[in-house]
């Protein structure tokens, strides 16, 4: 048979276009609010000097004009700590978005998606946290990362659904990857129209110098989420090849096929996990779990044949391997999975999704090719074709077959 390929897609965690909103703070468009937070138009920043958890209100925030997304909305910044001297209380700077400007200090209640900069004496933490008409506080996720001074962090914050999440580089956003995680919102947190740095205005002390830069917001848009090759021509036979790098955090990833049409209920699933006895899930939503049985950050590598002739069910077979842990020492996990898909439209669509607001790592990939079951072959003029049964000769010229 004869093999297309049909599409391939990389995965860029760039968000794609140019952002909904951005500012460079070579203009002060921003309301502060205390002392110790504000735009530096020589230097074109937002910068912190010397500010501190003193009970007062010290914060600045920028007005979007209309609040984000309550669903889906990724947001890139960078920020640099100069100086910082002990508290003896957790306290930080928190960045992030909020429903209400600088007038409204983090001692009164709101919604709010923020990143959190705690230090407590000598230990420093990174926290994300969902504030749902509350102060400060919330529900947090710590990061499990020390920031560092004289390091810039290039950060960038997601909401997708009901999961916020935060993941920080050095050196640039294809840098090195030092932290990343995802908090479940703590609630609806609407109308957040506000990006800005506030205080926990708890009286805890501290101080702390840096800056922050190159803001840039994508509204209604997420990163990394799901993979996708779409516009597929028709052909009898689908190969599916998936190499994914690994996600942000511990879920099994699942497969399925043209996500326009209605699909609540529409496979069913046998599959086997390093030899162990067969489930057999019934009315899903995808083609099974890619992964071996539990949730994994692991590197999958994974290849799946369909038969996809329009007007019947679809019939799948998978085949996958997850990395395990590294190192010789440890044997890759394996999953052998047969599905069908009910539906009666030709596959033109075959996507990869976490199911959650977890995303995959840069340059995860999904390629598929496909046939229409047929051989091709093509011969030139001067060929010679040999009868066995009637020992005669033929030579083609012009299309067209002469007995020689």
């Amino acid at each position: 048979m004869a093999w297309t390929k049909l599409g391939s897609t990389t995965l860029s965690n760039t968000p794609s276009g140019s952002p909904t909103y951005s500012d460079d703070f070579d203009t002060d468009d921003w309301v502060d609010q205390g002392s110790g937070v504000g735009v530096n138009t020589s230097t074109e920043r937002l910068e912190l000097n010397s500010w501190t958890d003193d009970g007062t209100n010290n914060s600045s925030t920028l007005d979007l004009g209309s609040a984000l997304s309550d669903t889906k909305w990724v947001i890139r910044f960078k920020f640099h700590f100069s100086a910082y001297s002990n508290t003896s209380d957790n306290t930080g700077v928190t960045f992030g978005m909020w429903a209400n400007p600088s007038s409204t200090g983090g001692s009164s209640a709101e919604d709010s998606l923020f990143l959190w900069t705690l230090a407590n004496a000598g230990t420093k933490i990174t926290y994300i946290s969902s504030n749902d008409n509350q102060a400060i506080g919330g529900t947090d996720t710590n990061l499990s990362y020390a920031w560092v001074t004289g390091t810039t962090y290039y950060v960038q914050l997601q909401r997708n659904g009901s999961s916020f999440s935060a993941t920080i580089w050095t050196g640039s956003y294809d840098g090195t990857e030092v932290a990343s995680e995802t908090n479940s919102i703590n609630g609806t947190n609407t109308g957040l129209r506000y990006f800005g740095v506030k205080s926990f205005m708890a009286n805890r002390g501290g101080s702390w110098t840096g800056w922050l830069d190159d803001l840039q917001i994508w509204n209604n848009q997420v990163v990394g989420s799901n993979i996708t090759v779409s516009s597929m021509s028709d052909n009898t036979f689908l190969t599916v090849i998936t190499n994914t790098l690994g996600h942000s955090s511990a879920i099994d990833p699942s497969f399925r096929f043209n996500l326009s049409d209605t699909q609540s209920s529409a496979y069913a699933t046998r599959y086997s996990h390093n030899g162990a006895s067969d489930p057999t899930p019934l009315s899903n939503q995808s083609l099974g779990r890619l992964g071996i049985g539990t949730t994994s950050l692991n590197p999958y590598f994974g290849v799946s044949y369909t038969a996809n002739i329009s007007g019947e069910e679809k019939l799948n077979i998978s085949h996958l391997i997850d990395q395990n842990t590294a190192g010789a020492g440890t044997a890759p996990n394996r999953s052998e999975t047969v599905s069908k898909w009910t539906q009666s439209d030709v596959i033109d669509e075959v996507n990869i999704y976490t199911g959650s607001a977890t995303t995959w790592v840069s340059d995860s990939n999904v390629s598929a090719i496909g046939s229409d079951g047929t051989e091709s072959l093509n011969v030139q003029d001067g060929a010679i074709y040999y009868e066995t049964d009637t020992n005669k000769e033929y030579l083609l010229y012009n299309n067209t077959w002469t007995e020689v």
